[in-house]
């Protein structure tokens, strides 16, 4: 039998993660699930191994023993110790997650951590996940775990806390509803549709709702010319007319903040549309700044604009008037007396 299992590196520097014959014939029914998707894992890079199963974090502890042909040890310590049976179920679930989120990361050409190591964090997000075996719940888990071993410090105690107690309907709530249209700062750019829904997420920690004196700083875009304020959604810039405060009702909590930035869920282009509309809506309730004046008036249709990333940058919304941003800008800033 060989003690472990074999890592066989190409030349391109991936590493085929084999089992052992006598896994399957280890695995009791509760643990063959798991010995079949590590065998579904069939090109981990040589760095995701090393890093997870050749680690010394103990998330993987039951993956490498499953992998050195020691399944039936885990089963045999286990088989009358129900909830540490159910932790361990939990854990090989985990760990699998966790090591395939590295391997799209990897592939995505994002840098991952040559060793993961156990930190009180990592160990909480580990312990919290451990009281599910619902598989949408240790995915959301797993993001969280990949994500904090990959930037340290990114996923506070007190965020993993607010999530022990989320149950699928929040998730999919802040999921579909609130992190699509959401800024990149946590200005959500419309009204939640249900008020049950908006006191449940304030309730859980997740929103708040902003006073009249909280809003977006201006910042200075060009030389010589009156700062205005600016926000991003996704890969969307959203420009505002120079004067004019921006905000929105509601912004994301920092715990809501770290939940979305580690599960990468950010709005996309079929989102511009919508998230346009609902700030042509909450614009009218932007106030004006008392250092700026106007020659006029801007029209409803210049408040604000947004554009795609790269220069030179096109609107992706209000676009009949002006194609590109540069025409917007030349504009309204013509258009605005600034007193410094």
């Amino acid at each position: 039998m060989r003690e472990m299992a074999d890592i066989n590196v190409s030349i391109n520097k991936k590493a085929s993660l084999e089992l052992p014959e006598k896994v399957d014939s280890n695995v009791g029914k509760t643990l063959v699930t798991f010995a079949n998707a590590i065998k579904d894992i069939t090109c981990a890079s040589k760095n995701v191994v090393n890093a997870t199963i050749h680690g010394t974090a103990t998330l993987f502890a039951p993956l490498k023993a499953i992998c050195e042909g020691k399944a039936a040890e885990l089963e045999e310590k286990y088989a009358y110790k129900a909830e540490e049976y159910r932790k361990l179920k939990s854990n090989l679930a985990l760990g699998i997650d966790v090591l395939k989120n590295l391997n799209d990361k990897e592939k995505n050409g994002e840098k991952i951590p040559d060793k993961i190591e156990d930190t009180d964090t990592l160990f909480s997000i580990q312990e919290a996940a451990s009281e599910t075996l619902d598989k949408d719940f240790i995915s959301f888990w797993a993001k969280l775990y990949t994500e904090e071993a990959c930037k340290p410090n990114c996923v506070s105690k007190r965020t993993i806390s607010i999530c022990k107690n989320l149950d699928k309907n929040i998730v999919s709530l802040l999921e579909q509803k609130i992190f699509p249209y959401t800024s990149n700062d946590g200005w959500l750019a419309y009204y939640p549709d249900c008020v049950d829904n908006l006191f449940l997420l304030k309730d859980y920690g997740f929103l708040d709702d902003l006073n009249d004196n909280i809003f977006a700083g201006a910042v200075e875009f060009e030389k010589g010319y009156p700062p205005l304020c600016r926000d991003s959604f996704g890969e969307y810039w959203l420009w505002v007319h120079p004067g004019f405060l921006y905000k929105t009702p509601f912004r994301l909590t920092f715990s809501g903040r770290e939940i979305r930035n580690a599960l990468k869920i950010y709005p996309k282009e079929k989102d511009i549309s919508f998230i346009g509309n609902e700030l042509e809506k909450i614009s009218k309730e932007w106030k004006i700044d008392k250092k700026y004046k106007f020659l006029k008036h801007p029209d409803t249709d210049e408040l604000f604009a947004i554009t795609d990333n790269v220069y030179p940058r096109f609107l992706k919304f209000r676009n009949e008037k002006y194609k590109k941003f540069e025409k917007y800008w030349i504009a309204i800033r013509s258009n605005v007396i600034y007193e410094r």
